[in-house]
């Protein structure tokens, strides 16, 4: 029998508190991941507020013990390939993770679901009173998700890029249709040598109805996702 399996819950616990400190990976439900991990060492493996229940993946390429007490794992990968790693929590969600074995010291690797920003209002173009339109805000989420839109259309720009102030590049990837609605896909790129605060009203026009930026603030050669939502006028 593997001495890794052999290990009781109180030794991998004292095991777990000689490890450097945990790397959080967030991640939405099904996500897809990779990670590293001690080829030589006990790994731990945990989901934030939640239990890992059932884990999956190739014969023989991995060792591993539950932490009833807290829903972790302590795991060994047995290859040296790297090889698919499927686990389910107590509360439904799923990752496929991808595990490359490494000589290194133990790791504690934690998943934290997403949790998105608030929508940014575009500011000077939209009334501070004027709400979001239910259907824009509808748009926002399945784009910053990467799941297409009941209904929607979705079609990949091949390269479409311009400059903006403050050495600024805005490149366009996506363009989802849906109605009365037009949603874009951008990747801002600081092109400076100086971190730069974003404003939303640098990317509105009179017929954006909700913005999104992944991050508010980008270091030097920094770049963040932005989605813009407008409405199309039919007349």
């Amino acid at each position: 029998m593997n001495k890794y399996k052999t290990l009781s819950v109180a030794l991998m616990v004292m095991l777990s508190q000689q490890t450097p400190a945990a790397t959080v990976k967030t991640f939405q439900n099904n996500a897809e991941l990779t990670v590293e991990l001690s080829n030589t060492n006990q790994n731990r493996l945990m989901v934030s507020n939640d239990k890992i229940i059932k884990a999956a993946f190739p014969d023989g390429a991995l060792t591993y013990q539950y932490d009833e007490t807290d829903g972790s794992m302590y795991v060994h990968p047995e290859i040296s390939a790297p090889f698919t790693l499927f686990l389910s929590t107590k509360k439904g969600q799923h990752l496929s993770l991808t595990v490359n074995s490494v000589d290194s010291l133990g790791k504690t690797i934690a998943f934290k679901q997403y949790q998105p920003q608030p929508i940014q209002r575009p500011t000077g173009i939209v009334k501070k009173d004027a709400p979001f339109k239910k259907e824009a805000l509808e748009m926002v989420k399945y784009m910053e998700q990467g799941i297409k839109m009941p209904g929607a259309s979705v079609s990949h720009v091949r390269l479409q890029a311009g400059q903006l102030k403050n050495g600024l590049r805005l490149i366009k990837r996506e363009i989802w249709q849906d109605g009365g609605y037009k949603g874009e896909a951008f990747e801002v790129y600081n092109n400076s040598k100086r971190s730069i605060k974003l404003d939303p009203s640098w990317f509105a026009g009179k017929s954006v109805k909700a913005i999104k930026l992944s991050k508010m603030t980008l270091a030097p050669k920094d770049k963040t996702a932005l989605y813009r939502i407008e409405e199309v006028s039919h007349g």
